[in-house]
């Protein structure tokens, strides 16, 4: 796999050999534009937290992964809409993301979740450091 700058996309585009994952890491501020759709490709977009945005997002996401929601109840509203009924999570799964532990995330789609606990190798602590939350 290689990396490249949005802006700097190879012209020929992801194929069924090269597929391609865009990462697009918007800090706090949510895409303004949109990359076009394409075959073998798959945009994964990373967001700190939920803004009034978080809604429209989450709402056209195939797959949404969400870490402990820094002691804020499930239900904080998210651009006037609860972000746990968009989601459809059940009251159980709700209530358990104020106390998920350093690790461990809710990954699901519409119909499908699961608590996922996620550990980095011995090679990605010696190349990136301990994993750490800065909440």
């Amino acid at each position: 796999m290689t990396g490249h700058d949005v802006k700097e996309l190879p012209s020929r585009g992801p194929t069924v050999t090269s597929p391609a994952l865009v990462v697009q890491d918007y800090g706090t501020y949510p895409p303004r534009g949109r990359l076009a759709k394409s075959p073998c490709q798959a945009v994964m977009t990373l967001l700190p937290f939920l803004s009034p945005h978080g809604p429209r997002l989450l709402g056209v996401a195939g797959l949404v992964g969400i870490r402990r929601t820094c002691g804020h109840p499930a239900g904080v509203a998210a651009g006037g809409r609860d972000f746990a009924r968009v989601l459809r999570l059940s009251r159980e799964e709700a209530a358990a993301l104020p106390a998920l532990g350093d690790g461990v995330m809710l990954w699901g789609t519409a119909r499908h979740r699961r608590f996922v606990l996620v550990r980095p190798t011995d090679a990605e602590c010696g190349l990136l450091g301990e994993a750490r939350r800065i909440d």
